[in-house]
């Protein structure tokens, strides 16, 4: 979030029922492999409209304790293309029963797929191996489409600082009623 204030807070108080991640046909689900750096890094830069090299998988991910190839899923093209991934990384500050749904993100010529979706919940069955109960997802004001998938799969707003609460009726208002109309 611009403006000094942190990031927005959601949370999934369960990780009960998760339906099974189901890929769309010509798109396949797996964790990430020695060699999938550079696609990772593709995606991150594309979907959050960064510099070219600012996506930095050593210092973002490998270099970071909670890090674990397992923990990095990854949907990829039949062809082998790298274009969305999510992972399941710590969250200690809300408990060790939590982990944090992290770096979300999908190649845009990629989008309206409901990839996001699909690589989201392998990340979130990994924290159910992992033993996690709940999870938690750090975002940003403007990211309109990326909270409706929040809400689809079943996170809520969590108002960890005093800023939060209208910030989210001011997203609430632009989502509509139920937050996760398309």
């Amino acid at each position: 979030m611009s403006d000094g204030l942190p990031q927005l807070v959601m949370h999934r108080p369960h990780l009960d029922d998760l339906p099974q991640p189901i890929p769309p046909t010509g798109y396949q689900l797996r964790c990430f492999e020695d060699g999938d750096e550079a696609g990772w890094c593709e995606v991150m830069e594309l979907a959050f409209e960064w510099d070219p090299g600012q996506a930095n998988f050593e210092a973002m991910m490998r270099s970071d304790s909670a890090y674990s190839p397992e923990r990095i899923r990854l949907v990829l093209t039949m062809q082998g293309q790298v274009v969305g991934t999510a992972s399941c990384w710590s969250a200690a500050r809300f408990g060790d029963d939590h982990r944090s749904l992290h770096y979300v993100a999908t190649h845009p010529e990629h989008r309206k797929r409901r990839l996001g979706f699909q690589v989201s919940l392998a990340a979130m069955h990994h924290a159910v191996d992992e033993g996690a109960r709940a999870m938690v997802l750090l975002t940003d004001d403007f990211r309109d489409a990326a909270i409706r998938t929040y809400v689809r799969m079943g996170f809520v707003p969590l108002n960890t600082h005093h800023s939060h609460p209208e910030r989210w009726r001011l997203i609430q208002g632009r989502l509509g009623p139920r937050g996760s109309d398309d």
